[in-house]
């Protein structure tokens, strides 16, 4: 499998999105050519909001884990 072409940050690069010829979403697109190329893969839905991935993200970041109870509040929407 080739890797993907790898741009500076600072370079413009035209993106040209013809898979999305017809799709409703980015998301359909994507789960017809998973279904197309790796049709082991399974496509489900998040198990959490993004907001706990940020979260998660910026404590490891940070060398501070979260705590039981932040997990717990991130993961029922709190404080949204």
């Amino acid at each position: 499998m080739s890797r993907a072409p790898v741009f500076p940050v600072e370079e413009k690069v035209r993106v040209v999105l013809s898979i999305l010829a017809g799709e409703v979403s980015v998301a359909g697109a994507f789960a017809r050519q998973l279904a197309a190329r790796r049709p082991a893969y399974r496509l489900h839905p998040p198990l959490f909001a993004p907001v706990v991935g940020a979260a998660l993200y910026a404590a490891r970041l940070a060398r501070a884990p979260l705590s039981v109870g932040a997990l717990d509040r991130l993961r029922s929407g709190w404080p949204g």
